[in-house]
């Protein structure tokens, strides 16, 4: 997946400024576990090879990744 792919599924990364030359782009969800208000926040990083593609996803805490 490309960075332009992956700026038009999730939007902009929460704590880069800057999207060309970063390697690492980060994004805090809160996802439901249950009936509204139940949720729990997670950070989602995304690391990216030198050809600007997504290599590796990485969910903290691992629990998130399961939602």
């Amino acid at each position: 997946m490309s960075k332009d792919q992956l700026l038009d599924l999730l939007g902009k990364p929460h704590f880069s400024d800057v999207l060309v030359d970063v390697r690492e782009w980060d994004y805090v969800f809160n996802l439901r576990t249950g009936p509204a208000p139940a949720f729990i926040t997670c950070q989602y990083k995304v690391i990216f090879d030198s050809r600007h593609k997504a290599q590796s996803f990485h969910w903290q805490p691992a629990s998130c990744a399961g939602q």
